[in-house]
C-alpha cells in the first residue's frame, strides 16, 4: 500500500503549528546557538587570564611600534624577533575581536566596529607583506606602515563590553521549555475534529494540559476503599504538617560575600563544618530552622560551584527554601537529617580526601551536595515496606521498586519546572543531562535494601580498584554511607539521632498494628531494646562499611574512632541493664 500524506487541513491542524510545534526545529537550532555562546563565555571570554593576556598584548604592541618607528634601520638585523612579537600581539587582538563578535553578535555590526576591524586587518596585511619581503619598508607607501600599525590600537578604545540592557537586547533567543512544547502538542491534538467531538478524549487532553500548566504532574491522589486506611495514608502524606522551617523567620542568603554577611552565631557554628564533630542541631537552633538552606548555600559557595558550574545562585536559594519547606516534621526524616547527611558527604569529600581519591570534578561535587540535600524530600515518616504492604499509590506508581527514593528525586526535579527555581537554566543541555542522571542515581543509592549488594561488590573491588571505572559506584556508596552516618558522630549527637529514629520507627509500628499489616523490623516498641538494637546495627552495617573506607582512605579513622567509642558506651548500657535484670531476678527468687 502506498503511503499517502495526511491532509492536515482536513483534521483542522494549521500548517505553521504542525511545523514549529511538533517538529521543534527552531528549538534545537537556538539550543545549539545558546550552547555555543555559553561555551565561548566559559572557555575564553570570561577568563581573567585571557583578558589580562589581551591587555598585555596591547601594551607590548604599543612599545613595539615605538621601537619600530624610531629604530627600524638599526634593528633590521633582529627584524625576525620583532616580527614574532608583532605577530603574536596581532593574533591575540584578532582572537579577541572574533570572540567578541561571536558573543555579542549584532552589537558589533556597526560602522565604527567595521572600521576597527578594517584597521586590524590592514595592520595584519602590512605585517604579512613585510614578513615576506623585509625590504618592502623602503618603498614610499610602506614608509607609512609604521603609522598604520597604530590603527589596530583603536580597537582597544572602541571595543566596550555591552551593558546588561545590550545583552538582553541581543542575546535573548526564542527558547521554549519542554512543557510548553508538550502543551502545544496537546492543544494541536484537541483541534483535530474527530478528537474534539469525542467528549471523553477531549476532557482527558484538557486535564493533561491543566496538570502540566499548573505544575502538578507529581501530585499524589489517594484512592482507597478502606476508609481507615485512606485516612491514615492521607494523614501520612497529604496532611502531615510542614517542617518548622516553612513558617520560620525568613533568612535571606546574601548573593555576595556570604561568609562575611552571616550572623556571628552561624559563622561560629560553621567553623566546624569540615569536621565529623559538627553539631547540626546547634545550626538548626542558631539559624532559626533554616539549617538546610544555610548549609547548602554555604557549601556550594565554598566550592565555588555557582561560578564554575554556571548555576544560578539566587534561584538555587529559592529552590532550597522550597526543598526545606517540603520536608515534613518527622522525628527523624526531616530537613535537619538532610542537612546532616549533606554535611557528612562534605566531610568525606574535603576532610577524608574522597575528592582526591576519586578525582572528583566540580560537577561531581555539586551532584553529591544537591543529592544529599534532596534525598528524603517529602518523606512521610514511613518506610518502603509500609507503603508496599498498604498498597499505597506511590508503591503502585513505582512498582514496589525504591518507592520513596524515586518519589524524593522526582518531586525535587518537579520543582525545577518553575523558572524561578531552575538554577540549571544556564547549563548546556548535555551537561544538565549529566546532572540529572547523576543526581537520580545518587538519591536511589539511599535505598537501604541495596546495602548488602553494594557491600559485596565493594569487598570484591576495593583492594585493586580502578578509580576511573568505579567512580560512579563509589560516589553512590559514599552517599549511602552519609545517609547512615549517625553513629560516626560524637556521642551526644549520635545519641540524639538514635532516639529520634527509634521514635519514628515506633510510630510506624503503631500504625502497622492498627492496620493489621506486618510490623517492620525495629518498629515494635514492645520488643526493641535501644542499646542492643543500636549495637546490632553498628556491627552489621556500619563497621563492615567504614572499615573498608579506612583501608582506602586513612582519614576515615576519626569516623571509625567515634563508632567504636559509641559502641563502648552502648555496651556499657547493655551491661548495666543486664546487672539490673540479675538483681531483679535475685530479689524475685528470694
Amino acid at each position: 500500500m502506498q503511503y499517502k500524506p495526511v491532509n492536515k487541513r482536513r483534521f483542522g491542524i494549521q500548517e505553521d503549528n504542525l511545523g514549529t510545534e511538533l517538529a521543534g526545529t527552531n528549538y534545537y537550532t537556538t539550543e545549539s546557538l545558546k550552547k555555543l555562546t555559553l561555551s565561548l563565555e566559559s572557555t575564553l571570554i570570561n577568563k581573567i587570564w585571557f583578558k589580562n593576556l589581551t591587555k598585555l598584548g596591547f601594551a607590548v604592541y604599543f612599545v613595539h611600534i615605538l621601537f619600530h618607528i624610531e629604530f627600524r634601520e638599526v634593528l633590521n638585523n633582529v627584524f625576525i624577533y620583532f616580527a614574532i612579537v608583532e605577530g603574536f600581539c596581532l593574533l591575540i587582538m584578532l582572537i579577541n575581536l572574533i570572540l567578541n563578535i561571536l558573543k555579542y553578535k549584532m552589537k558589533y555590526i556597526t560602522i565604527t566596529k567595521s572600521l576597527d576591524s578594517l584597521a586590524l586587518i590592514i595592520g595584519i596585511l602590512i605585517f604579512i607583506i613585510e614578513l615576506i619581503n623585509p625590504e618592502a619598508y623602503k618603498s614610499t607607501i610602506f614608509k607609512l606602515g609604521s603609522i598604520y600599525r597604530f590603527m589596530p590600537l583603536i580597537t582597544l578604545v572602541k571595543f566596550k563590553k555591552p551593558t546588561q540592557d545590550d545583552k538582553k537586547k541581543f542575546m535573548i533567543l526564542p527558547f521554549k521549555t519542554n512543557s510548553d512544547r508538550l502543551i502545544n502538542i496537546l492543544r494541536s491534538l484537541r483541534a483535530i475534529e474527530f478528537i474534539s467531538n469525542d467528549t471523553l478524549i477531549d476532557s482527558q487532553l484538557e486535564w493533561g494540559i491543566r496538570v502540566i500548566s499548573n505544575q502538578t504532574l507529581y501530585n499524589v491522589e489517594i484512592f482507597s476503599d478502606n476508609k481507615e486506611q485512606e485516612e491514615l495514608i492521607h494523614w501520612a502524606l497529604s496532611k502531615r504538617p510542614k517542617s518548622e522551617s516553612a513558617t520560620s523567620k525568613s533568612f535571606e542568603i546574601p548573593i555576595e560575600t556570604l561568609e562575611a554577611e552571616l550572623p556571628i552565631e552561624i559563622r561560629q557554628n560553621l567553623v566546624y563544618v569540615d569536621k565529623i564533630s559538627f553539631n547540626v542541631f546547634e545550626l538548626k537552633k542558631v539559624s532559626e530552622n533554616n539549617e538546610l538552606v544555610i548549609l547548602t548555600n554555604y557549601l556550594m559557595h565554598s566550592y565555588d560551584l555557582f561560578r564554575s558550574e554556571m548555576l544560578n545562585r539566587q534561584k538555587f536559594s529559592v529552590f532550597m527554601k522550597n526543598i526545606q519547606a517540603g520536608y515534613y516534621q518527622n522525628p527523624y526524616h526531616n530537613a535537619t537529617h538532610a542537612t546532616d547527611v549533606t554535611q557528612a558527604y562534605h566531610v568525606y569529600i574535603k576532610r577524608c580526601k574522597v575528592e582526591e581519591f576519586l578525582i572528583m570534578t566540580n560537577l561531581d561535587i555539586a551532584c553529591c551536595l544537591i543529592s544529599s540535600s534532596i534525598h528524603d524530600f517529602q518523606h512521610p515518616g514511613l518506610n518502603n515496606a509500609f507503603l508496599m504492604n498498604s498498597s499505597h499509590n506511590l508503591a503502585v506508581l513505582y512498582n514496589d521498586s525504591s518507592v520513596l527514593e524515586n518519589h524524593h528525586v522526582a518531586a525535587s526535579f518537579a520543582l525545577l519546572q518553575d523558572k524561578n527555581q531552575n538554577f540549571f537554566e544556564s547549563v548546556p543541555i548535555d551537561i544538565y543531562r549529566k546532572y540529572r542522571k547523576n543526581i537520580i542515581n545518587l538519591v536511589l543509592a539511599t535505598d537501604f535494601s541495596k546495602h548488602f549488594k553494594d557491600i559485596a561488590k565493594l569487598k570484591l573491588i576495593y583492594k585493586d580498584m580502578n578509580v576511573e571505572k568505579t567512580k560512579d559506584f563509589m560516589l553512590r556508596v559514599f552517599m549511602h554511607a552519609a545517609d547512615i552516618s549517625n553513629s560516626t558522630r560524637k556521642w551526644d549527637t549520635y545519641f540524639n539521632w538514635a532516639q529520634l529514629v527509634l521514635e519514628e520507627f515506633f510510630s510506624q509500628g503503631d500504625k502497622e498494628k492498627s492496620l493489621g499489616i506486618p510490623i517492620s523490623p525495629l518498629c515494635d516498641r514492645t520488643t526493641v531494646n535501644f542499646a542492643k538494637s543500636q549495637i546490632g546495627f553498628i556491627d552489621l552495617f556500619i563497621i563492615p562499611l567504614f572499615s573498608i573506607f579506612v583501608e582506602l582512605m586513612p582519614k576515615f579513622n576519626k569516623s571509625m574512632k567515634n563508632v567504636q567509642d559509641n559502641r563502648e558506651k552502648l555496651q556499657a548500657m547493655v551491661d548495666e541493664e543486664n546487672e539490673e535484670n540479675k538483681e531483679n531476678e535475685a530479689l524475685e527468687s528470694n
